[in-house]
């Protein structure tokens, strides 16, 4: 890719795996990086054949012969990469509707009870009445949560 100022990607080819510029090689490697970042981290990123792991240590060469000063952490695998991002994504939706469903059915609960209580609270009369009468405790408890 080209710009007014020159090219904004730069290339380096190694033998052993695919290239991704052109159709499949076993026999090329391609890693492209852009020359000019306005965001002050650079990402890099390399296919292979094989395991991606055994990348890590020439690729780390490569960058710290052409920076030395270049710091190099978080290196992962795609694979890696992907996996933890929509497994956070999916554990903070969770985390979320379960804390909203939480609240709602803890609301739900405390209404509940406010209106068995104020039900109850009014009617203390008859149920007074009704136990001096004879009824039972479980007869009281069945006629108010009948009429709440």
């Amino acid at each position: 890719m080209n710009n007014s100022r020159g090219p904004r990607w730069k290339s380096w080819e190694s033998p052993g795996t695919p290239n991704t510029s052109s159709s499949w090689n076993p026999h090329r490697a391609s890693v492209s990086c852009p020359q000019q970042n306005p965001v002050p981290r650079l990402v890099l990123i390399a296919e292979s054949v094989g395991d991606p792991a055994s990348l890590v240590a020439p690729l780390r060469d490569v960058v710290h012969g052409l920076d030395a000063n270049q710091p190099i952490y978080n290196v992962r695998t795609m694979e890696e990469f992907f996996q933890m991002n929509t497994i956070t994504i999916f554990n903070v939706v969770i985390g979320t509707v379960a804390a909203l469903g939480m609240m709602g059915m803890g609301l739900a609960i405390v209404g509940l009870y406010g209106l068995a209580s104020y039900a109850a609270s009014r009617r203390t009369r008859e149920i007074g009445i009704r136990m001096a009468i004879g009824a039972g405790r479980a007869d009281v408890m069945r006629m108010v949560l009948r009429k709440a």
